[in-house]
């Protein structure tokens, strides 16, 4: 009978150990799985933020021209711009700049508006941002290197870059890190006193960058720092 009893006992608690074997398996493949997902959500999103352009300030610039639709307004804005350090290159032509504001949204690409410095086409490294900087102040946006630049440019579906600081790449449609650019976009109608903003750089596969601003309710000068505040 004891004999009996002694056996029972050692089955169940075989069968026990076995359960809390399998239980234990089970356990552990399921926390592999989930810290496996886990690593790949990481890596994705690592990736996704390491190809995008991080914004650094705008400037808006006035517009003096007494004759224009856009008088003492702002007409332009320079968006200075990067790859974060320790990200990836960013390709312009599957980039895209959203510009918001109460009334309006607007989609802009990224066009090519030709050798804004005079040196040699399709070399950023010797583009410079003096001439883009004296045409905006100025008032006298023209060509910018082709006859239809202006159109293109003023109708607020396209943005054109100038670069500040190369690293000597020179593939005029990449920003690598390292670079700096400076980033133009023509506002449609321009932007009044007051005017809530928001500006989103977007990379195709990649991260979205986005900032917003409100435009000062008197413009002191020809160039307004509008952000950071």
């Amino acid at each position: 009978m004891r004999g009996d009893i002694g056996i029972s006992t050692l089955i169940i608690f075989i069968v026990i150990v076995l359960i809390a074997t399998v239980a234990a398996i089970v356990l552990l493949n399921a926390a592999n799985s989930l810290k496996n997902q886990a690593q790949i959500t990481q890596q994705e999103s690592q990736a996704k933020f390491a190809r995008r352009l991080e914004i650094l300030s705008i400037y808006g610039f006035v517009d003096k021209n007494a004759n224009s639709p856009t008088y003492n307004r702002i007409k332009y804005l320079r968006i200075t711009a990067r790859v974060p350090s320790g990200g990836e290159y960013v390709d312009l032509t599957n980039t895209v700049l959203e510009f918001s504001t109460g009334n309006v949204i607007k989609t802009a690409t990224f066009i090519d508006a030709g050798d804004a410095d005079n040196n040699t086409p399709g070399d950023p490294c010797e583009k410079t941002d003096q001439r883009v900087w004296e045409i905006i102040t100025t008032g006298v946006w023209i060509e910018l290197g082709k006859s239809d630049a202006y159109y293109r440019f003023n109708n607020g579906d396209y943005y054109t870059v100038a670069w500040v600081l190369c690293n000597g790449e020179t593939d005029d449609t990449m920003v690598f890190p390292g670079q700096l650019i400076n980033i133009y976009y023509a506002p449609p109608d321009g932007l009044l006193p007051e005017e809530q903003v928001r500006i989103a750089l977007i990379v195709n596969k990649g991260g979205k960058t986005e900032v917003e601003f409100t435009v000062p309710d008197v413009f002191r000068g020809s160039v307004v720092k509008l952000y950071p505040p």
